[in-house]
């Protein structure tokens, strides 16, 4: 009887873990000052999530479906405070740039919801005599404008997407993408942000 009852246990644990996967979406964070990854701020979403930025600004966590309060906060000073409506399956981005003492974050939220943001891609029909599209390629060369040179090490986000890439040593990069319009932040320490709308990105074509 003991056996049998820790075997239903263990069954119900796994059935409550997979709804809450199904009913969740993830939520990425990354905060900044003057270009610099800022780490040990303190994220907070309602009463039950709770997660330090790490040494690259970056906090990632799950987050149920519904209406949410995010806070960013540093030695009980808030910094940030927003209001959020999430979806199951939804994929949030959120960049914040801290400004100096006085003035309001630079925040900018990239999310795969198109109810919230018409820079993802369309929604696939289940119809199954309508063929996948084959995605396409997107490739980029980040550079710093006054010297010319490349830049390694850039992080490249994709809006929509848990998706993060990174610049080689000539400072390009390449990565597939499913047919759609999207927004790209490109993030470095020693520069500023910078963020591009309505990418295109077309099946079986090359954009750059």
């Amino acid at each position: 009887m003991r056996i049998l009852l820790l075997v239903m246990f263990f069954s119900v644990s796994l059935l409550q873990s997979a709804f809450a996967q199904r009913t969740a979406g993830e939520l990425s964070l990354y905060v900044f000052h003057q270009g610099k990854p800022v780490p040990q701020l303190l994220l907070e979403i309602g009463d039950n999530i709770h997660q330090l930025t790490n040494i690259h600004g970056a906090a990632h966590v799950i987050i149920p479906s519904g209406v949410h309060v995010l806070e960013v906060s540093q030695t009980n000073k808030r910094l940030v405070s927003l209001e959020l409506l999430t979806i199951a399956g939804e994929n949030i981005q959120i960049i914040v740039n801290l400004p100096d003492q006085g003035l309001s974050p630079d925040i900018d939220i990239e999310t795969s919801n198109s109810e919230s943001k018409k820079l993802t891609t369309p929604t696939q029909t289940n119809n199954p005599d309508t063929p996948e599209k084959a995605p396409g390629q997107l490739t980029g060369k980040i550079i710093d404008i006054e010297k010319q040179q490349p830049i390694h090490g850039a992080q490249i986000f994709i809006s929509g997407l848990a998706l993060e890439l990174l610049s080689d040593k000539n400072g390009e990069f390449t990565t597939e993408l499913p047919e759609g319009r999207y927004s790209i932040s490109v993030i470095h320490t020693a520069f500023a942000t910078q963020t591009i709308d309505d990418i295109v990105i077309h099946s079986q074509q090359s954009t750059s």
